[in-house]
């Protein structure tokens, strides 16, 4: 497998949704507290109900007061479970809902990727994988994981890669040696308005920011007092092994987000990228998407306590014709049918299927007929018949009021003229033409003259003879260029906190991803573009 990454795709059977119920819970006490600290405990109390609770998914909403959608059982509901649990935490448990597919895809997504760290952990869009990848240098397997959900199934997209994201050294904000040496031997040195490429990217979102300062002790702002608490708050938050140091080896970033105000965020350095996740072309990458495939696959075992069933076998996008045989004699054919257009954004064909027809494809060409002439047509003796009718009109005008006509076509007196003559076709296959010169007549006339001989002193253009346009064929279309999407000058945050990302363009939607750090690709829909929006805000 060497090229370009290629999706593989593998399908879920869900359980039926009208055996789940979803609700909602908040936080009261942190509700009107710091807008950080609400965040930090609506992301620990969901982390925590996933690993207590296996029978449940849920997933923390963006600006809502910390509220977390829990999707379970209604047996587990009724069961008391979750009530005993919302009472021990001080937590406020809302009504039971229905739920939709939109509602369950959100929730597995947050589900499955929190349960798969550390082995597989975010980085931006991708899964890195092994729990000690903060600290290699080299390449790595990245997993891009997309999840679409319908009524009776779930699409899974898989795509492997190999990308390389190595860890930050002081060397590379283009601190002067002489400076990196004197910092790194006293613990009370700053280095602060003095780095000069201070751009970044941040883990696990993978956000664009500016570094502040650069200290060997926690900075004042920051709510935690030692590399000890710090560790335990990212194993919690995102399920990150920070390296093993001693306090006097840790170096702390304070990084700055235009997005959230002037609000200074600390970083370990182990924590910071001075650029984005770097790709390769793809090598032998079968081993590892095995790897991550066995360990997704006991993720969806058992979904909200039901069994689910996950094809064995990947199918993948094709931009060819299938014959029907070659799908119907294909192991994953059956489970073709079922997939609805919201979870395949084109055709797919099962990995077996891939093989040529036995038979070749002819080529599609097409064939420009006009059905409505059955027979050959001599154009110049029609246009000849059509202009003697108009002169005999004009010449019984003509007559009606005295006035005689002349040939609309005469020349001066000076220059004689001889009639053009015109013979009709034979019997035989072959027809006899006269060449005959057209021009433009009169203004207003819209007739065509004919004439044997030119003026010298005019050049007369040339008309085609109309075709007629009915001809019964096929008829093909031409649509001009859609004209290009300009970016709009948005808030995008105020549109994410009023839910009304949908109004704005897809364009401008990408434009605010990459400006961020993230990935975004031609055919992403504008639901996916929304989701990556929505998830960049959720962490910075």
């Amino acid at each position: 497998m060497s090229g370009q990454s290629e999706q593989s795709l593998f399908f879920v059977t869900v359980p039926d949704l009208r055996k789940l119920c979803g609700v909602f819970l908040s936080c009261q006490s942190c509700s009107d507290g710091d807008e950080g600290e609400q965040r930090n405990t609506q992301v620990k109390t969901c982390r925590e109900l996933l690993f207590l609770y296996s029978d449940i998914i849920a997933s923390p909403l963006l600006d809502s007061n910390g509220e977390i959608i829990v999707i379970m059982a209604i047996t587990f509901f009724k069961s008391g479970t979750i009530q005993a649990y919302v009472q021990s935490h001080g937590l406020q448990l809302g009504l039971p809902q229905r739920v939709l597919p939109g509602t369950l895809q959100l929730c597995l997504s947050y589900s499955i990727k929190a349960r798969l760290a550390p082995n597989w952990n975010r980085a931006g869009q991708y899964l890195i994988a092994g729990k000690d990848f903060l600290s290699d240098a080299g390449k790595l397997i990245g997993i891009v994981l997309d999840l679409s959900a319908t009524e009776t199934q779930l699409c899974v997209s898989v795509e492997a890669s190999t990308v390389r994201l190595p860890p930050a050294v002081l060397e590379d904000f283009d601190v002067p040696p002489l400076v990196v040496k004197y910092f790194l031997s006293n613990k009370e040195a700053v280095l602060q308005n003095t780095v000069q490429n201070n751009w970044c990217y941040v883990l696990p979102s993978m956000k664009k920011g500016q570094i502040i300062s650069i200290s060997r002790k926690m900075p004042q702002e920051c709510p935690f007092r030692s590399y000890t608490e710090l560790q335990k708050h990212w194993m919690s938050m995102y399920g990150y092994h920070l390296p093993p140091l001693n306090e006097d080896e840790v170096v702390y970033c304070s990084v700055y987000f235009k997005l959230l105000d002037k609000k200074l965020f600390t970083y370990p350095l182990s924590c910071i990228r001075t650029q984005p996740v770097q790709c390769f072309p793809r090598v032998d990458l079968q081993g590892a998407l095995g790897s991550f495939m066995s360990d997704l696959r006991r993720q969806f075992e058992i979904i909200c306590g039901f069994p689910a069933r996950m094809t064995s076998k990947p199918c993948y996008h094709t931009t060819k014709l299938t014959r029907p045989h070659s799908q119907l004699s294909s192991a994953g054919a059956s489970l073709l049918p079922r997939c609805s257009p919201a979870a395949l954004v084109s055709a797919v064909q099962p990995s077996e299927g891939r093989s040529q027809p036995a038979f070749p494809v002819p080529k599609l060409v097409p064939i420009f007929k006009n059905r409505s002439l059955s027979r050959h047509v001599n154009v110049t003796k029609i246009l000849a018949e059509k202009q003697q009718k108009k002169e005999e009109v004009q010449n019984q005008h003509a007559c009606r009021h005295g006035v005689k006509r002349s040939h609309p076509a005469s020349c001066s007196p000076s220059s004689p003229c001889a009639p053009s003559t015109i013979l009709p076709p034979s019997s035989g296959s072959a027809l006899h033409r006269v060449s005959l010169p057209f021009f433009k007549g009169r203004k207003g006339d819209s007739d065509v003259g004919m004439s044997t001989q030119q003026p010298p002193h005019h050049t007369p253009s040339l008309v085609t003879p109309e075709v007629p346009r009915n001809r019964g064929g096929d008829v093909f279309t031409s649509h001009p260029k859609r004209p290009k999407v300009a970016i709009q000058d948005v808030d995008i945050v105020k549109y994410a906190k009023s839910n009304q990302l949908a109004k704005i363009n897809m364009a401008t939607l990408q434009a605010w991803l990459r400006s961020q750090g993230v990935s975004v690709r031609s055919k992403d829909k504008k639901e996916e573009l929304v989701s990556k929006v929505m998830h960049c805000l959720c962490e910075p």
